[in-house]
């Protein structure tokens, strides 16, 4: 295992040579997104938002379909952002450019009392809910709240 290095230039060396010695390479700090789909042995601590966003729709897809993946979010411009790493990601794996997108739900972000999510999830036996939102807590202890009434 090689932990390291820091500078962007001296990752990519690193990463192609752990993948010719097949030898993992950690990297604590960089958020280099383009290194990670192509290298199984790179893992990134720090990865970037387009990246982590990636890992979530393929573990998403890998359990559910399509149809059974919903992302609640609020009316925000970084989780907005979020969403549209998701869809970009679902996008690319179901490989159909007129694929339909992962249905969405958005939030207004003054009041949660008025969400009512069983309509959105009544009828399924499972459902991977995403929830883009780190910045208020609150938003996500609701809706699971809801969810699970």
């Amino acid at each position: 295992m090689i932990i390291g290095p820091y500078r962007r230039d001296n990752i990519r060396i690193a990463a192609e040579f752990a993948l010719r010695s097949q030898k993992v390479l950690v990297s604590p700090y960089s958020a280099v997104s383009n290194l990670v789909g192509n290298n199984p042995n790179l893992v990134q601590v720090n990865p970037s938002l387009e990246s982590h966003c990636r890992a979530l729709m393929k573990h998403a897809r890998r359990e559910f379909d399509p149809e059974d993946i919903l992302i609640f979010t609020r009316e925000n411009p970084a989780e907005k952002a979020c969403v549209e790493y998701l869809q970009k990601a679902n996008l690319e794996m179901t490989g159909a450019p007129d694929a339909p997108p992962v249905k969405e739900h958005v939030f207004a972000t003054s009041t949660y009392a008025g969400i009512n999510v069983a309509p959105l999830i009544r009828g399924k036996d499972q459902v991977a809910l995403i929830i883009p939102s780190w910045a208020e807590p609150n938003f996500v202890f609701f809706l699971l709240r809801r969810i699970a009434e």
